[in-house]
């Protein structure tokens, strides 16, 4: 009908107004989509799912982080190095084999992986990590929620400003903000969905961390990209020395490991382990 607006997409049927619909939904929700999310450059992406030790490694001859990348021969085939671009690197051979570098990490994650009489010692660790998740995901629920109230207000106020005939010269103004409003909550409401998704059950995940710990170089080995930065970051907290030939050096190990090492060792003389607060700054939360 000439003279009001109609969207269905709304609920809204015969409001007053006299101008045509700034922006398709379809394309400003992409649009928004677009603008808001943080896209890595596709090179870098590939970069780091080829090679997830990069930047993780020090050079034992200067102690600059290990960078990588793939060599192309004169037949065309592609090898995968990790190497140190420093120019005044005392190391002469800079091109270390992927695979070398990395089935070595492989082994030397054996040696911290628990045994499976360790395990129990973590269960107050994983249950305070556990706590301080779900309090996190209480908050930003609780937080989003009201987002979402918030812009539902607001969005309501806008419409009804749609139909008034003394704002005719904004309703342009007006829709637009209407229409940012929409998509907003949309984009809350997902986010409300993907934090009632990310709630896991305490014996669920329990037995999980209990097959990460048991497990480090397997788990490393299969795992994601995020997974294996999650045990290198989770067993320690500064990056790692590694010279061509010989391994990797003597590396310093988050506090929990550490006492779980010195556990590891006494299996047969268990020592339940009483007021030490686990840092949790070094475990995944």
């Amino acid at each position: 009908m000439a003279g009001y607006i109609t969207m269905k997409q709304w609920g809204i049927n015969g409001i007053k107004g006299r101008h045509d619909p700034i922006i398709n939904e379809k394309i400003y929700y992409a649009i928004y989509e677009k603008a808001s999310s943080k896209e890595r450059k596709a090179n870098l992406s590939n970069l780091e799912e080829h090679f997830p030790l990069r930047g993780f490694i020090r050079c034992s001859g200067c102690g600059h982080n290990l960078t990588a990348n793939f060599s192309t021969s004169k037949s065309k085939k592609k090898y995968a190095y990790y190497r140190c671009n420093n120019s005044e690197c005392s190391v002469s051979s800079k091109n270390i084999p992927k695979n070398n570098i990395e089935s070595d990490f492989i082994s030397f994650l054996q040696k911290y992986s628990l045994k499976k009489k360790i395990i129990p010692i973590t269960r107050d660790i994983v249950l305070e990590l556990h706590n301080k998740k779900e309090r996190l995901l209480r908050t930003t629920q609780e937080k989003t929620i009201k987002e979402i109230k918030e812009e539902e207000n607001n969005m309501s106020n806008q419409l009804i400003l749609l139909g008034k005939d003394k704002f005719q010269k904004l309703h342009a103004d007006i829709q637009k903000n209407a229409e940012k409003s929409k998509f907003k909550i949309n984009s809350l409401k997902n986010k409300l969905n993907k934090i009632k998704d990310s709630k896991i059950d305490f014996t669920e995940l329990f037995s999980r961390v209990s097959d990460i710990l048991c497990n480090l170089d397997i788990e490393w080995s299969k795992g994601s990209l995020q997974s294996k930065r999650m045990i290198q970051k989770l067993l320690f907290p500064q990056n790692i020395s590694y010279e061509k030939g010989v391994g990797f050096g003597t590396p310093k190990i988050s506090f929990p490991f550490f006492v779980l090492e010195e556990q590891n060792d006494q299996s047969d003389t268990m020592v339940e382990l009483r007021g030490i607060e686990p840092l949790t700054s070094t475990l995944p939360a």
